[in-house]
């Protein structure tokens, strides 16, 4: 098992949360490869490319992290590109 040194933010696969109007960009995000997203998106929602979704009426399961924060348990890092 690698180890992961660094920031969620730095990886291909955060999903930064927007905050109110789309303007102001939050602390968490969403980790887009452990994260299984609502069936639709949303008004005003963009989800990434390939994330797997839940199916219509079944909740949604994110897994939300810390952009500053390092997950060190991590094996799916990928640097941004």
């Amino acid at each position: 098992m690698t180890v992961n040194d660094k920031p969620c933010q730095s990886c291909a696969h955060y999903d930064r949360i927007v905050l109110g109007d789309g303007t102001k960009q939050g602390r968490h995000g969403w980790c887009a490869i452990r994260s299984i997203y609502p069936a639709k998106e949303g008004s005003g929602q963009v989800f990434p490319m390939n994330v797997k979704r839940a199916g219509p009426g079944v909740l949604a399961s994110p897994f939300i992290v810390t952009g500053a924060e390092t997950v060190t348990s991590c094996t799916t890092f990928h640097a941004k590109s």
